[in-house]
């Protein structure tokens, strides 16, 4: 018997990505069911995914910031908010604010 995917019961899930001073991001948003891509999709700051049920990692990445994870596992007819706050992305050429150059 096939299952039309309109017809198995669906979760949501759904995200805010924000600066660490509440600015929304963009950037992309991947979700995985065990090691497999199950989507990948832009976002602008916040995204909604309509996935069936059962278990995923979702992970944020943006450009210039640290990506980050979240584990979660669905069920039907349920809804999961995140709020994700990213951290910006060390580099070795970054000074941090009030540094100055050095003087040779």
């Amino acid at each position: 018997m096939e299952h039309k995917l309109s017809s198995l019961p669906s979760a949501t899930y759904r995200g805010q990505v924000n600066t660490h001073d509440g600015k929304p991001l963009a950037g992309m948003v991947r979700v995985f069911c065990g090691d497999s891509p199950v989507l990948n999709r832009k976002m602008d700051g916040q995204f909604l995914l309509n996935l069936v049920p059962g278990p995923y990692r979702i992970e944020i990445r943006v450009d210039g910031y640290q990506s980050m994870q979240h584990q979660i596992t669905l069920h039907a007819q349920q809804g999961i908010s995140h709020q994700f706050v990213m951290n910006p992305q060390w580099r070795p050429d970054a000074r941090a604010p009030g540094d100055q150059p050095e003087e040779n």
